[in-house]
């Protein structure tokens, strides 16, 4: 979905119940519109492109393990919090 607005991508992965996973700070930006205008969406985690995508994978694997998809329900969790 390389082209495809933001926000489409955002309701496309809560339709599929995913949370997403980004390095890109639009996606940010459409998660925090979604959470002011009460727009439900999975979740969003997010981490700055300087952390490198090994140390993203090593967390994510933890959190697909230990969490729920509720857990993520309208909410952005920040990626470097857990590294």
């Amino acid at each position: 979905m390389g082209e495809t607005a933001d926000g489409i991508v955002l309701m496309r992965a809560t339709a599929l119940g995913r949370v997403m996973f980004s390095q890109d700070t639009d996606m940010l930006e459409e998660a925090i519109k979604c959470m002011e205008a009460n727009i439900y969406f999975t979740g969003v985690i997010f981490a700055p492109q300087s952390i490198g995508i090994g140390p993203c994978v090593k967390v994510l694997y933890e959190f697909a393990t230990y969490f729920d998809l509720l857990d993520f329900e309208n909410e952005i969790v920040y990626l470097k919090n857990y590294l």
